[in-house]
């Protein structure tokens, strides 16, 4: 029988810098075990797919023409509606402290409540006047509305209160990559929120340059080579311009302030041509030494989020298998 692997079991004290860590040191590999599967049916041509991740293991899924759907932490769907006109052009969604969802667009932020039978919106604000086009969002405990995006041509981190102000921006883009790229890798970059350690965590898309800010603003912790096999960007031979050495898909905190890094590693592959392989890692709360990887032959899908007691959660979404939606445990 397999054994169901703890993660927080395997940490031990490191010190504070940040290194890179040779993967041929052979960190334990993991396998998924399965707790529930569900599908929500055929996919949409064009349509912008995201599922938010409550700590209680509720989840929300909805899509850019208006799908919305509830399940709860067994995965049993509670509410699916086709259509919501208020999620239309929707880009991010998010699970509040009580366990409500946000939803971003371009205009506004909007929260939603669930009674059992009915979604109503219970507040919204209008981002219009900060010009962020958002991609990603988070609530932390205190309520605020971290958004990623860009604000006036700049890829940031920006902090909007309940009341639609703007708090803050801060962060900036790798300084490693061209403008253009650095811009993009900020834009859609992951973000978690570290419970544990009460910081968020940042990850730009196309570098794996893991970071942990206060809501402050300041910088806490930056570790820009946390996971070796994530290549430097190298220009592209016929236009000259960077290409990603390999994309951060999704970053999720764990219960004892770990991390769950899901990327897609460039690899030489025959004839010394590049090709990706998709890697889950897992960093402790140092945000270093991937202890543990699972490689893409039992990946369930892409990393959407992690329960208040490490069950992580996967869609993969296909023509032929439609919307799969999958939550499980990593053993070893």
């Amino acid at each position: 029988m397999r054994k169901r692997f703890h993660h927080f079991l395997l940490l031990v004290t490191l010190p504070a810098s940040c290194r890179l860590v040779s993967m041929a040191a052979e960190p334990l590999r993991l396998s998924f075990d399965l707790v529930w599967q569900q599908n929500l049916g055929p996919r949409y041509d064009d349509a912008l797919f995201r599922w938010a991740v409550c700590r209680d293991g509720s989840s929300y899924f909805t899509d850019a023409k208006g799908r919305l759907a509830i399940l709860n932490a067994e995965g049993r769907v509670l509410y699916d509606s086709a259509r919501h006109s208020e999620l239309l052009s929707t880009v991010a969604i998010a699970c509040d402290p009580e366990g409500r969802f946000s939803a971003a667009n371009e205009r506004r932020v909007m929260t939603f409540a669930f009674d059992g039978s009915r979604v109503q919106l219970v507040s919204e604000i209008d981002i219009r006047a900060h010009r962020v086009r958002p991609s990603r969002l988070l609530v932390p405990p205190s309520g605020e509305f971290v958004l990623t995006g860009f604000r006036d041509g700049a890829s940031y981190i920006h902090v909007v209160r309940r009341d639609g102000s703007l708090a803050r921006s801060f962060g900036e883009p790798p300084a490693e990559l061209n403008a253009s790229l650095a811009r993009e890798s900020a834009r859609r970059a992951s973000i978690a929120w570290d419970l544990s350690g009460g910081r968020l965590i940042y990850i730009p898309m196309s570098h794996f340059d893991v970071r942990a800010y206060a809501l402050d603003g300041q910088l806490l912790k930056r570790c820009p080579a946390a996971l070796a096999g994530f290549r430097q960007p190298s220009p592209d031979i016929l236009t000259g311009r960077a290409r990603p050495g390999g994309e951060v898909f999704y970053a999720a905190a764990l219960p004892d302030g770990s991390l769950a890094v899901q990327a897609a590693l460039v690899t030489d592959g025959p004839a010394r041509k590049p090709s990706q392989k998709l890697t889950l890692a897992l960093l402790d709360r140092e945000l270093q030494v991937p202890f543990a990887r699972v490689l893409d032959a039992s990946m369930p899908g892409i990393l959407q989020g992690a329960s208040a007691d490490g069950t992580l959660y996967f869609m993969s979404i296909t023509p032929q298998q439609g919307i799969q939606l999958r939550a499980g445990r990593l053993m070893e």
